[in-house]
């Protein structure tokens, strides 16, 4: 993720929803300095290995904002 600019944003976990409905129980925010490094980091070589082991464990959304 460094090498594409990246960095924790947060890592939280409970998440307590105070208004709407939120069925996850834990939030992870990254930073990116444009959508190019953000999709190039995600869909590079490295992050698709980290995926794979991730994605045996857990279950994920991914959204790409930008500010």
């Amino acid at each position: 993720m460094a090498a594409h600019g990246g960095k924790f944003v947060l890592r939280g976990n409970p998440v307590e929803a105070l208004e709407g409905e939120w069925k996850h129980d834990r939030l992870v925010m990254l930073e990116f300095p444009d959508k190019k490094s953000a999709r190039d980091w995600y869909y590079s070589k490295e992050y698709q290995t980290a995926k794979e082991i991730r994605s045996k464990g857990s279950t994920a959304k991914f959204l790409l904002i930008e500010q």
